[in-house]
């Protein structure tokens, strides 16, 4: 089971229940404490602690989306294939090797390169993405999560790249 957050940046709110700005941190540790009992389990997160999601009215085919949901579609439409995350440098990598296959592993590394590029160009500021249980972690797993396979013809792809372009 695969888990998507994106959790705004959370100001104290007493009433709410949040007394702190470390919401994330907080999610970060119970994730992980529930990834060990349930060990298929694995999320991604849209931003650290003390960041926020970006977004922008051109994404989203102008609808305005955030760019953590925008790369989330692309990369799972096959653009994420290939891609690797080097937990020593903490940066992502595109690989000649693909497999026309997305995994797990595949969608942070992508996610984690492509977010954190586009928020400092476009906004400024940054923006890190996260998953549980860490993607070291999982590097020393025997199989990768796939995630979906890719078709052939790519023909999602080509759609959704024709739509975009004529908005």
């Amino acid at each position: 089971m695969v888990a998507l957050l994106e959790v705004g940046n959370c100001v104290p709110n007493w009433r709410a229940g949040v007394l702190n700005r470390d919401f994330v941190s907080q999610l970060q540790e119970e994730a992980t404490a529930v990834c060990k009992e349930f060990p298929k389990l694995r999320l991604i997160g849209a931003a650290s602690s003390g960041e926020s999601s970006t977004s922008s009215i051109a994404l989203g085919e102008g609808n305005g989306r955030t760019a953590f949901a925008h790369f989330v579609v692309q990369g799972l439409r096959g653009d994420a294939n290939g891609w690797s995350f080097d937990s020593v440098t903490g940066r992502s990598k595109l690989s000649t090797k693909k497999d026309r296959r997305v995994s797990f592993e595949e969608l942070f590394a992508y996610l984690h390169e492509q977010i954190a590029n586009w928020s400092v160009k476009h906004r400024g500021q940054s923006q890190t993405v996260w998953c549980v249980p860490a993607v070291a972690d999982r590097s020393k797993a025997k199989s990768k999560l796939d995630l979906v396979q890719i078709r052939k013809d790519d023909s999602l792809k080509k759609l959704a790249r024709s739509e975009e372009h004529t908005s």
